[in-house]
């Protein structure tokens, strides 16, 4: 049966979150040193529950350096890695610190330390952070786009919505499985895109409607009969192609697949609610409070412009469009395909060294050459043998 992170923390009560790495250093042998079994045990209590696993706990060798100078500590804090998981590691760094013995360096490492220090000493940039960043520069295309406040801000509030009732949905759903905390990163980022992207879709059709002399019903009707079903098909096939990813036998991978799918499928139930409610209720003044003049937004009738005559190029001649548009993605994959391929002849070949030990092995690599390129036994020149003189030759 395989060990999995699952089983360890079912039996242990930890194993789920990345161990704690302490190291420590001395100039004689660093297991004679006292105090550094209690200065191990200082760290792990800053977490309760949390495991050790040390060279004073297991009496193995494997835990210290060849030349007895270093040696190093496991802390497994307890629970499984999550949204809100948090195992103190300044706390756990200065308890470390404090109790270690005078002469003996420690430090503190392992993946969490790692990623606080890469990130400037904190969590690096939240989930919030990132979505507003996102929706600032959402605001900004969505400015040029529309050109009128309201019509500007209702993808925003949409997004919104989607994210934070799918943020809610993987609460609930942590509480039956393990959610990788990727999963966070990818509804407020992913959130946000498709989200604005159904909303763009539907209010784009809404105010044609309206321009073409429709009443706000009527405008409305139409945008869901066709906008609707679009977002429909597209939100379920972008679900459907995440959830896909729960055939991987990969805990995390499977709960991103699960995470992921609930993007696509709340953003699609709120274009379909929420949007329709708002465009029913502000109506025609979703064209007032104009933030740019009408005539760098509306380039008049959609079939005049340019998207127009390229969409009835296209459904005069498809045939040569297919064409010419196979011939382009075939001329790039080609030329992605000689990029990603490696020549044979420049792989070294590493093999470990006859005379390694089981603590060192040094890996002596070669390049491997074709056969056609190496040269033959009877064209190498056999070794040149030096001439050493005899002893009966040599002077006095």
């Amino acid at each position: 049966m395989p060990i999995t992170a699952s089983s360890t923390l079912k039996t242990f009560g930890s194993g789920g979150q990345p161990p704690l790495v302490a190291i420590f250093r001395a100039g004689g042998e660093i297991t004679n040193q006292t105090g550094i079994k209690q200065a191990v045990a200082a760290a792990a209590a800053v977490n309760p529950g949390s495991r050790v696993s040390s060279y004073w706990s297991t009496g193995s060798r494997a835990y210290v350096s060849r030349d007895g100078h270093t040696t190093f500590a496991q802390i497994y804090p307890p629970g499984m890695q999550g949204f809100s998981s948090d195992v103190h590691i300044k706390q756990v760094r200065a308890q470390l610190k404090a109790a270690t013995p005078a002469g003996v360096e420690a430090h503190l490492t392992g993946r969490n330390p790692l990623y606080a220090a890469s990130s400037g000493g904190s969590d690096g940039p939240s989930v919030l952070i990132e979505a507003l960043i996102g929706g600032v520069g959402a605001l900004v295309i969505l400015f040029f786009v529309f050109g009128t406040l309201p019509a500007v801000l209702i993808p925003i509030a949409v997004a919104l919505a989607s994210i934070l009732n799918t943020f809610t949905l993987v609460w609930a759903l942590t509480y039956l499985t393990d959610v990788s905390i990727i999963v966070q990163f990818l509804i407020a980022l992913v959130g946000l895109g498709v989200a604005i992207d159904y909303a763009l879709l539907m209010i784009f059709r809404f105010r044609d409607e309206l321009r073409e002399g429709e009443d706000v019903e009527t405008a409305l009707v139409e945008t869901m009969t066709h906008a609707g079903r679009s977002v429909i098909v597209s939100g379920t096939t972008v679900a459907v192609g995440l959830l896909s990813m729960i055939v991987l036998p990969l805990p995390f991978i499977r709960s991103i697949g699960i995470g992921g799918m609930l993007i696509p499928a709340v953003s699609v139930l709120t274009a379909l609610t929420l949007l329709p409610a708002l465009l029913a209720t502000l109506g025609t003044r979703i064209n007032s409070l104009r933030l740019l003049p009408k005539r760098l937004v509306d380039r008049g009738h959609p079939e005049t412009g340019l998207w127009g005559r390229w969409a009835n190029l296209v459904m005069r001649r498809p045939l040569p469009v297919a064409a010419v548009g196979l011939a382009v993605v075939g001329l790039l994959s080609s030329s992605s395909s000689k990029r990603t391929r490696a020549p044979t002849a420049s792989r070294p070949s590493c093999v470990p060294s006859p005379a390694s030990t089981a603590r060192s092995r040094p890996l002596t690599c070669a390049r491997t050459e074709p056969a056609s390129s190496r040269p033959s036994p009877a064209r190498t020149a056999p070794p040149r043998r030096r001439n050493t003189p005899s002893p009966s030759s040599r002077t006095s």
